[in-house]
């Protein structure tokens, strides 16, 4: 499939049977596990990822206590998964007691700097409880009788990420502040593969002297991880695009994963992008201060050909006219075959957990596509998937394509700039 990562953002318990399952489990790298999740549902996570017996890594998600409280509070009281984050993470006294968020000057102390960094990360990596004494002989006894596949070697996230918080450019003071957590972080875990998230505005990219500074700050990172507020791929100009791409280029050297991202991601890996970790058939993108409210999501379809999901409704209102487009992957086959080529009757035996599994083996194939593929030939296929758009889609169903176009421009602007 090559080298690029997918990595599922973990939102919920009953996730695990998705990602477990044996079909789709061969379909992605590894898992992103935010760190409310882990510190509210320890267990269960913990539990999951030893069975799952994949990579993953922790968003410390500490820009959470920089932000807006409305953020992080339910009921006038702070949500019990981030109220246990701020004790795990030694911030307690500011974030239960009085009640703020974080402000640049509460790191000006060195002392509480490396007390902070060091608890964050320690949470990461003690995840997963050590294996005892007791335990560490059976799963010896095991390799010795041949089950040593059948056991998880799992222990670690595959790195650790230094506590980030957001910042605007950099000016900002949070911009330093993301520096010298850096460079603690490096000190303290020098051991250890020691990664970093990048979070800012979009708006960044346009401008070339933050670009070169930020660059040269993190020249001496393993890993980068990027955050663009509000970065959904499928409203960007042109520009953004493109300026996103050379950012890439620049950094090219490094390990870089996007926290979330989706086809345009994908496509990114021509690039020098390595990875993304969305949610599941959602999240995408996600804007810095969005508060989750929580709710029951509708359910929603992936459709192959515009590259973006879609609920429902529409999706079965388009296939009702075109039911031969629709999704031969494995799930959409096998329903398929059941409700014998009637769309009406697919959409009502498909699940919301077989529309997640659709979704994951759609970005497995497109990942697959991409990887294998010189980037002159995506361009075609790009292009074949927008006139299907425009020709099937333009005007008359509620579906989103028009992304395809911007995406095409710039990938046919870098391809003619290589022909010469």
């Amino acid at each position: 499939m090559g080298d690029f990562k997918l990595y599922y953002r973990i939102g919920m318990a009953a996730e695990k049977n998705i990602l477990l399952d044996e079909s789709i489990k061969d379909t992605y790298h590894g898992v992103a596990v935010g760190a409310n999740v882990a510190a509210y549902g320890k267990t269960w996570v913990s539990q999951f990822l030893k069975t799952l017996s994949k990579p993953f890594f922790v968003d410390p998600q500490t820009h959470a206590f920089q932000t807006s409280r409305d953020f992080i509070l339910k009921n006038d009281g702070m949500k019990k998964s981030y109220s246990t984050l701020a004790l795990e993470y030694g911030i307690e006294r500011i974030a239960l007691g009085d009640k703020r968020e974080l402000v640049p000057e509460d790191f000006d102390a060195q002392e509480d700097v490396m007390k902070f960094v060091k608890s964050t990360m320690e949470f990461q990596r003690k995840l997963i409880p050590p294996v005892t004494g007791s335990q560490k002989s059976i799963f010896e006894y095991a390799e010795i009788l041949g089950y040593d596949e059948e056991i998880s070697k799992v222990e670690e996230p595959e790195f650790l990420i230094a506590p980030y918080f957001y910042f605007r450019n950099t000016e900002d003071p949070w911009y330093n502040v993301n520096l010298h957590l850096m460079d603690c972080a490096k000190e303290l875990f020098s051991e250890s593969e020691v990664y970093v998230v990048i979070c800012t505005e979009k708006d960044v990219l346009l401008e070339k002297k933050e670009i070169d500074i930020i660059v040269d700050h993190y020249s001496d990172i393993n890993g980068i991880i990027l955050w663009f507020s509000d970065f959904n791929e499928l409203n960007q100009e042109k520009e953004i695009l493109k300026s996103y791409i050379r950012f890439l280029r620049k950094l090219s050297s490094k390990d870089i994963i996007a926290m979330y991202g989706g086809h345009f991601s994908i496509l990114s890996s021509k690039f020098g992008l390595n990875g993304i970790s969305p949610g599941i058939g959602m999240s995408e993108y996600k804007n810095v201060t969005h508060r989750v409210t929580g709710g029951v999501f509708s359910n929603r379809y992936y459709i192959p050909q515009a590259k973006t999901m879609v609920v429902e409704a529409d999706a079965r209102s388009f296939y009702l006219d075109h039911p031969a487009d629709l999704c031969k992957c494995n799930v959409c086959g096998e329903i398929t075959k059941n409700a014998s080529s009637d769309p009406n009757e697919f959409f009502t035996q498909l699940t919301p957990e077989l529309a997640k599994k659709h979704y994951c083996l759609c970005k497995a194939a497109e990942n697959r596509y991409i990887q294998e593929r010189p980037l002159s030939e995506i361009t075609e296929n790009l292009k074949g998937d927008f006139n299907f758009c425009e020709e099937n889609i333009d005007g008359i169903y509620n579906i989103k394509y028009r992304h395809l176009e911007v995406w095409l421009s710039v990938l046919e602007d870098i391809v003619a700039s290589q022909v010469k």
